[in-house]
């Protein structure tokens, strides 16, 4: 009897807004992230217009305490590229797995692109940016004086792929000697 009591003098202070009911019962409940990945934003620079930039990683690891299998798909932006390494990965708590981004520009000019995603279930969202590049070249001619007072025409080519490695090529040979 005393139950049906309290219930039936709680639900109408209730109703009548005489009593508050506590925050910790009208809060949603949120699930404990099962993963941490980080980091969340990653900066490629700058990058010559249809050359990749070299890989950068993301780090998922497992912080729920307990074994899990990895169930995830790689958010892929347009001029930035994912492979997972962790898709169906049995990690440990406290082990981690890695995500692999290149940026290729495919224009000049700066590019921010973001991507989201859930990892067994957990949502996550990733921003990349990078600077497309022209591609520059550097042209030189001149004449080689070789024995005697013949003049051997020679030129060479600089292209730079990526920023800031060159690649010489020779466009005609040099004279031997």
């Amino acid at each position: 009897m005393t139950r049906k009591c309290a219930v039936a003098l709680v639900v109408p202070l209730l109703l009548a807004g005489l009593l508050a009911v506590p925050a910790w019962a009208s809060q949603p409940s949120v699930a404990a992230p099962l993963f941490s990945v980080s980091p969340t934003a990653l900066n490629f620079g700058s990058v010559v217009v249809g050359a990749s930039s070299h890989s950068q990683s993301i780090t998922i690891t497992n912080i729920s305490g307990s074994t899990l299998t990895v169930s995830d798909a790689v958010g892929v932006a347009d001029a930035f590229v994912g492979v997972s390494r962790c898709s169906g990965k049995v990690l440990r708590s406290g082990r981690s797995c890695h995500w692999t981004y290149k940026f290729t520009p495919k224009a000049l000019g700066f590019v921010q692109e973001e991507t989201d995603g859930t990892l067994n279930g957990q949502s996550y969202a990733l921003t990349f940016t990078g600077t497309g590049l022209p591609t520059r070249r550097i042209r030189f001619t001149s004449n080689l004086i070789t024995s005697g007072t013949d003049l051997v025409p020679f030129s060479f080519q600089i292209d730079t792929v990526s920023v800031p490695t060159a690649v010489l090529s020779v466009s005609s040979p040099l004279p031997a000697g």
